[in-house]
């Protein structure tokens, strides 16, 4: 008879146990600089990035979620100037309704500089909480974080899996919810590049499929990534995009997880955008097009572009091409070509010395100049297109 009533009394606590809603994001790299951005984008990257975390606050409050998980990468290193992790500080203590549990990563492990043990860090807001070690830390009743962080830049083992195997048997017997933040690459993404500190997804889920662990949330990767089979076991993605090769950056993700139940919701908070356009350029209505294409992009100030740009075209049309760059120049926040300068072929034709109307010195310059476009030496024949152009403006003007 005491059993059935243990039993049942077990069966009422699990129904009573409410599911989990939190915020999930990662690779924040505050203090990041990019040296091919000029003081004034970089200040407006800088901004954005402080502004994503109140985004994140305001997202959590919309979203009842409780709590945040900051997988790694806080900070883009630990010597990060002051005003940064002073904004940040006070970026997270205006969601005084959130609580938010930041997880150091490659980019600001726990040494013996890290900027978690500066004075500054140390007299933080009471909604900011460092996961300092692999020791569970019960959040609310029933609620459990196992943290990973990086204990220095090169760690030889897998943190992740290393945090869970001291885990007990409580999630099973006593229905606790198990949240694992880590950081770092997967095998299953690894692309061959599997080392001692990769993470095993199939450990994870051998620790899922028993009840140990119910979701693991990760940084390092910055697109929005589900790893494995499980659907429990994700990167969030980074909240502003750092690079063009990313494939979903710009989100966070808000989880809902219990024993048997995850849901999984990307969320966009990211204002700025890496935007890569390959044209073929041929014509003059080629280059016209590629000037519409760049009119049509939104919040040029937040947009980083590169242009990959091949064909042929007239010193006309080239003259042309570089009004249309320089023109945007200043509005991007970047806007550049890749570096392949021999892709784009410069093709003088009669037209051009027509139009022109050269003669005696200018035009001996112009020939030789016309034969230098074509040259294998790439540096050599992009000066010699780059002059081409100004000459044709200044014939023409």
């Amino acid at each position: 008879m005491s059993m059935s009533i243990c039993v049942y009394v077990s069966h009422v606590l699990y129904i009573l146990l409410p599911m989990v809603r939190f915020v999930h994001t990662a690779d924040w790299q505050l203090g990041q600089c990019r040296d091919y951005l000029d003081e004034d984008a970089q200040t407006r990257l800088n901004e954005s990035r402080i502004e994503a975390i109140s985004a994140i606050g305001s997202l959590a409050v919309e979203e009842s979620c409780s709590f945040v998980v900051v997988c790694g990468d806080v900070f883009e290193h630990n010597q990060v100037n002051r005003r940064v992790l002073s904004r940040a500080l006070s970026a997270m203590k205006e969601a005084r309704d959130v609580v938010f549990y930041l997880l150091p990563g490659n980019h600001d492990p726990l040494n013996a500089s890290s900027i978690y043990y500066s004075p500054d860090f140390q007299s933080r807001p009471d909604n900011v909480y460092l996961l300092d070690s692999a020791d569970p830390v019960e959040i609310e009743p029933g609620v459990e974080l196992i943290g990973a962080p990086w204990p220095n830049k090169e760690p030889t083992s897998d943190l992740v899996t290393d945090a869970c195997s001291y885990l007990s048997d409580d999630a099973l017997d006593n229905g606790r919810v198990r949240i694992v933040v880590g950081h770092g690459g997967t095998d299953t993404l690894a692309m061959g590049r599997v080392g001692s500190k990769t993470i095993s997804t199939t450990s994870l889920e051998s620790l899922i499929g028993q009840g140990r662990i119910h979701y693991v949330a990760l940084g390092d990767r910055h697109s929005t990534t589900s790893v494995g089979n499980t659907g429990r076991i994700w990167y969030s993605g980074s909240p502003e995009p750092t690079d063009f090769r990313e494939t979903d950056p710009g989100n966070v993700l808000i989880v809902d997880v219990d024993e048997q139940i995850v849901e999984v919701t990307p969320k966009p908070v990211g204002r700025w955008s890496f935007v890569e356009e390959a044209r073929v350029l041929t014509s003059g209505e080629d280059v016209d097009l590629l000037g519409e294409w760049l009119t049509a992009i939104s919040d040029k100030k937040r947009a980083i572009v590169q242009l990959d740009l091949s064909g042929q075209v007239s010193v006309k049309q080239k003259a042309r091409l570089d009004e249309i760059l320089a023109s945007y120049c200043d509005e991007f926040a970047h806007l550049t070509e890749k570096s392949d300068w021999t892709s784009l072929v410069l093709i003088p034709d009669n037209m051009d010395e027509q139009e022109v109307g050269l003669s005696g010195y200018a035009l001996a310059t112009w020939n030789e100049l016309k034969a230098e476009a074509l040259s294998s030496n790439p540096e050599k024949a992009r000066i010699a297109k780059e002059s081409l152009a100004i000459m044709y403006r200044i014939a023409k003007h």
